[in-house]
């Protein structure tokens, strides 16, 4: 299928998940976002889950597919690189509705703190400011429960993920120009060492203010 002249997979069976597996087996990264509701109900529940690899990208049901368990091994896959932009609901969904927490993930909003921007910055104002690509998000209020899914929403929710790749690349060589101009700092250390800052089953982080919970590190980082 495609959309936003982007070409995806709108997986809503056990047999297109078992491709999705395949294709992505070995993969260095992944980007991902999740659109759930909360209103009317005593637990928020994960009704799509947007996912972009090197193999491209990817509309995950898992209302229809009860048993998501390709997408679980990624996410916690410490060898493969997670990509996200304001994680925190999508660590705490995940821990509440799977029990996991995704690992080695980079979150771009958090990233760009460090280059410049005020937190939390807004997905559209960074890939404006970073790609200089507008992006459209007229499709903010909308029912994900309900199936089929209508095309505007698979539009929406394919915007949450075809640029965060490049977003990934963007950053990254911020921060690297940065280090390498000024050297480390004692904010860069924290966010590199998992336990000075790490994501809780709440989505909070927790940071470490002690100067040796600062130390580890020696690069610039925004991975949990």
């Amino acid at each position: 299928m495609s959309e936003v002249g982007v070409s995806y997979e709108l997986i809503e069976d056990a047999e297109g998940l078992a491709r999705f597996a395949a294709a992505n087996k070995g993969i260095e990264w992944m980007c991902f976002d999740t659109e759930f509701i909360g209103e009317k109900r005593f637990l928020t529940l994960i009704c799509l889950i947007q996912v972009g690899t090197p193999k491209g990208f990817y509309l995950i049901d898992p209302l229809k597919i009860k048993d998501i368990q390709p997408v679980i091994d990624l996410l916690v896959d410490e060898k493969v690189l997670k990509i996200v932009h304001a994680g925190d609901n999508d660590y705490r969904l995940f821990n509440i509705q799977y029990g996991i927490l995704p690992r080695n993930t980079f979150d771009t909003q958090m990233a760009a703190s460090f280059i410049g921007y005020k937190h939390p910055v807004g997905f559209s104002k960074l890939v404006e400011s970073e790609l200089n690509i507008e992006v459209s998000k007229g499709y903010t209020v909308t029912d994900w429960e309900r199936r089929p899914f209508q095309p505007k929403q698979l539009k929406y929710a394919l915007h949450d993920v075809i640029h965060l790749y490049q977003l990934w690349i963007n950053i990254t060589k911020h921060l690297e120009k940065s280090w390498s101009s000024h050297g480390p700092t004692r904010s860069s250390n924290c966010s590199k060492n998992p336990k000075a800052m790490r994501p809780t089953p709440t989505g909070k982080f927790l940071k470490a203010t002690s100067s040796r919970a600062c130390a580890a590190g020696n690069r610039f980082s925004c991975c949990a």
